[in-house]
């Protein structure tokens, strides 16, 4: 029986310097698992640091209200679900604006397991296309 993985879509990146970067198309579950921890590794500082201000927030309303903190506890809990759900979902398209504002331009799309692997298919890729670029002018 035939294998029929489905491989996640990258958008390939090209810096004018050469070097390439591809970045995965759909949810981001490293955005999900780890919000702030993630936005400061992907050096989203404006994004770290407001998510850390929400939490300090968050942390001091909690123990400020003695009658509700329980209360509070339980809506925090859930917010900071929500949180999550909004990094897993937008967090690689907070990559591609800032990868686009370092002077990286979207090539394409390619499929492959990983980010890696994706960067070596387009590479792959395109020097099958410089070799039938060659093989059309010998034969013309």
């Amino acid at each position: 029986m035939l294998d029929r993985r489905i491989m996640p879509s990258y958008d390939i990146y090209r810096h004018p310097g050469a070097h390439l970067i591809a970045i995965k198309n759909g949810w981001n579950w490293p955005a999900f698992l780890y919000s702030g921890f993630w936005a400061l590794h992907q050096r989203h500082w404006a994004v770290a640091g407001g998510y850390a201000a929400l939490v300090l927030v968050c942390a001091f309303l909690e123990t400020q209200s003695a009658w509700f903190g329980e209360l509070l506890h339980s809506w925090f809990v859930v917010l900071g679900f929500l949180i999550a759900v909004v990094f897993g979902a937008k967090g690689s398209d907070l990559t591609r604006k800032r990868v686009h504002r370092m002077g990286y331009r979207r090539i394409r799309d390619v499929e492959a397991d990983t980010a890696k692997n994706a960067v070596q298919a387009y590479k792959g890729l395109e020097l099958a296309q410089k070799e039938r670029q060659r093989n059309r002018r010998k034969t013309a």
